[in-house]
């Protein structure tokens, strides 16, 4: 069970009060109440305060507010979500307060989220007063629409509002039937989705499609190519290629331009024809990789390896990564201008988490597909059961749940231990009942990343090595120690993706100041060594040496606890 709450967000002369439920049966799924874009209030009973504040990686304790000290004090310019005793004795009393502090945490542009604790005689008050939580009249499917509390924490009012937004205000347009059983789901977002790839089709620019891994990017790409009326759809995992035969992969060659090269190739680019080419995880490509794809982009030409003249190519260009773009561009690891060239027309593929009113839907489709038995169908308990696990690796990991499923136990009389015995086979585990067992499997998660990281960093410095040695800064040890740290930088980039599993914010925000400080020095070696090298003695070294002592103060914190 959640936690009931009042959700409390600025209005234009009051706060608007709306009812809530905060999913506390786990520390992942509170986690989700960190993800909102503030400044939002919650409101709960003094008795749920306790539960609250056993979340110590996300919440500080801000004590008791005291009859003359405003609440804004207490609530603003914290790190972590701040839980005060409210203590006020009336309704109106309380809605004054949260108001000022709703308009000063603006002001001071303080995004947070706050907990506030009151008596139950008030909260029920206000409860009885407040607006019916958002999607309590959502239209259910045949299966049922099963809503998982935690996917209700996670998505927020702000993020529906956006979609429902955005849905309205893009032009009318009919989608077909057949997309909304391949891009599978009724949810506002995936009605956006729909509508956005009808517009995508009919259009001749590129396309960015981000989402995380296995929210169905590549069917999304598919869809726009197939509705485009175009002929021949190529795709290219450019994580897949090594980077040193990703030109001629591409872009072609002619004769013997480099070792190995037998014979004249075409590139994928080319024979893409005037179909669609879709580049998959482009941001595993290296920057000069960028520029050369950018340039291919903007002009319709490429020049095999190895060739004199251009070539046309006029394939239309369709790109896809489960990475942040726009923090890489910040990072350095990313060319802007490609970015913003790539952005002109963006898609974004919902996770479960987002739309979690689809789980029901897109699991009745995979069942008949896992099963090859269109009139079979789920359980409603194991429908309820699939609505409160978080599927981090969406669809994808769905999918293979349920194939696993039919596999050990078949596809009829299913129970929910039937499931849940798969799920824990799996290494996963749905989410349960708040308390110390979730609250200690988060410390160590914490600790098994925190530890990867130090790892990481650590190698880092032992691919810098070679160019310590002033003999040895030669044109191939530079291009050597290149590779090794993109490597490194790689693996960092990933691993700063869960900022929560750092156990603070002050290890994270070191961690990612020195991933900036190592691809900055990655593009000083473009021009050699010694300007690389005197950065690092000036800046890096000691951004090194600080990373390293914060890993390992961390790592001892969470051991002793």
């Amino acid at each position: 069970m959640g936690t009931r709450a009042l959700q409390c967000v600025a209005g234009a002369n009051a706060v608007v009060v709306s009812r809530a439920e905060l999913e506390t049966d786990s520390v992942q799924a509170f986690a989700g109440v960190k993800e909102q874009e503030g400044p939002v209030a919650y409101l709960v009973r003094n008795e749920d305060l306790p539960l609250l504040r056993s979340f110590k990686d996300l919440v500080v304790d801000r004590g008791s507010k005291h009859e003359a000290r405003p609440l804004s004090k207490l609530l603003l310019r914290c790190s972590k979500m701040p839980v005060v005793l409210g203590g006020f004795s009336a309704s109106g009393q309380l809605k004054r307060s949260v108001r000022r502090v709703l308009h000063n945490a603006t002001k001071a542009n303080d995004r947070n989220v706050y907990l506030v604790g009151v008596e139950r005689a008030i909260f029920e008050e206000l409860w009885d007063e407040a607006r019916p939580e958002a999607g309590a009249g959502a239209t259910a499917t045949p299966q049922g629409a099963v809503r998982s509390r935690a996917a209700e924490a996670a998505l927020t009012p702000q993020a529906t509002t956006s979609a429902r937004t955005l849905l309205e205000l893009l032009p009318r347009t009919e989608v077909p039937a057949e997309l909304e059983k391949r891009f599978v789901g009724r949810s506002i977002e995936a009605q956006v989705v729909h509508r956005l790839v009808m517009h995508a089709a009919r259009s001749g620019h590129p396309v960015l499609i981000i989402g995380d891994t296995g929210t169905g990017k590549e069917v999304v790409a598919r869809c726009i190519h197939d509705y485009s009326n175009r002929t021949g759809f190529t795709p290219v995992n450019c994580g897949a290629i090594p980077s040193e035969l990703l030109e001629t992969v591409l872009f072609g060659n002619k004769g013997r331009v480099f070792t190995g090269a037998d014979r004249e190739r075409n590139g994928l680019w080319k024979e893409a024809g005037k179909g669609t080419l879709f580049l998959d995880e482009i941001a595993d490509l290296r920057l000069d990789h960028q520029v050369k794809i950018l340039r291919a982009i903007e002009t319709k030409k490429i020049r095999p390896l190895g060739a004199r003249d251009e070539i046309d190519v006029p394939a239309r260009v369709i790109v896809a990564s489960n990475r942040d773009l726009f923090s890489l561009v910040q990072s350095g690891l990313f060319r802007e201008d490609l970015y913003y060239r790539l952005r002109t027309f963006m898609i974004r593929t919902p996770s479960l988490r987002d739309c979690a009113e689809d789980i029901p839907l897109i699991a009745d489709f995979l069942w008949k597909r896992v099963t090859g038995d269109e009139r079979a169908a789920l359980p409603e308990p194991i429908l309820a059961e699939l609505g409160s696990h978080g599927w981090p690796g969406n669809v994808r990991e769905l999918k293979a749940i349920l194939a696993n499923l039919n596999s050990l136990f078949g596809k009829d009389r299913l129970r929910v231990d039937h499931l849940r015995a798969t799920i824990g086979l799996q290494g996963s585990r749905p989410a349960r009942g708040a308390g110390e067992d979730e609250i200690g499997l988060h410390r160590v998660q914490c600790l098994r990343h925190l530890k990867r990281v130090d790892e990481v960093v650590r190698a880092s410095k032992v691919a810098l090595r070679p160019l310590v040695e002033p003999k040895r800064q030669d044109p191939e040890s530079i291009a050597s120690v290149r590779v090794a740290l993109r490597h490194r930088l790689d693996e960092l980039e990933v691993l700063c993706m869960h900022p929560l599993l750092f156990s603070s914010e002050v290890a994270f925000s070191i961690v990612h100041r020195l991933k900036g400080k190592l691809a900055y020095y990655d593009s000083l070696l473009e021009t050699g060594a010694t300007n690389a090298l005197r950065y690092w003695r000036r800046e890096a070294a000691e951004e090194y040496k600080l990373a390293v002592s914060t890993l390992f103060q961390e790592v001892n914190r969470l051991t002793k606890m």
